[in-house]
């Protein structure tokens, strides 16, 4: 920490530094403290347990702040820091550290139609039929979005007009192709079409 400069990366630093300061709730400096000190300041980073003790000298009835939590200034409002009571037969205080991370997940959202059943040719003429719609006087007093839901019912109509309710399969795809065909080969080859679909999927 004392050479790297980390103040440009998501960076945490942990560790029982040995090092005394008044400025993180110990009694008094030393001069690891105070080179410390200056080298924290100086890569900017965040001091997250400057109130803790997290040593005690049970001993000598001696209690200081030597085990500290720094952060770059990137990342501090994602991490809090905890001190537990309990030392565990140790004279050092467990530190619970908790990270809050967030994960976008970007979509490609296609606006697109591909639909083999439809007729593309009849629904053209019937746009085509219908863009004087568009020109009209009603059309022209509606705002944005009304204008949009019209301009998008249009299409939805003319697409569903031409577009077969159920899909016509030939009688043919249920005749065995080789005496051999069982129901097993027919699940393969609709795993093999899925797994080619969601390649291709990937591809865009």
């Amino acid at each position: 920490m004392m050479h790297a400069d980390v103040s440009n990366r998501e960076t945490i630093i942990v560790g029982d530094f040995n090092a005394r300061n008044v400025s993180w709730n110990c009694p008094c400096c030393d001069t690891c403290g105070l080179y410390l000190d200056n080298a924290y300041k100086k890569h900017n980073l965040f001091l997250h347990n400057f109130s803790s003790l997290s040593y005690a000298d049970l001993r000598r009835n001696y209690r200081s702040n030597l085990d500290l939590v720094f952060s770059t200034q990137k990342i501090k409002n994602q991490i809090s820091v905890s001190v537990s009571d309990d030392p565990l037969g140790s004279d050092h205080h467990a530190i619970q550290i908790n990270v809050s991370v967030e994960k976008h997940r970007h979509v490609k959202i296609k606006h697109k139609i591909n639909s083999v059943r439809t007729n593309w040719i009849e629904v053209h003429n019937l746009l085509e039929a219908n863009y004087k719609t568009f020109l009209s006087r009603d059309y022209d007093d509606l705002d944005a979005k009304g204008k949009y839901e019209r301009f998008v019912a249009t299409l939805t109509e003319a697409i569903l007009a031409n577009t077969p309710t159920q899909r016509l399969v030939s009688k043919r795809k249920h005749i065995n192709p080789v005496p051999w065909w069982d129901p097993e080969c027919d699940r393969a080859k609709r795993l093999r079409k899925a797994a080619l679909k969601k390649y291709e999927f990937s591809l865009d």
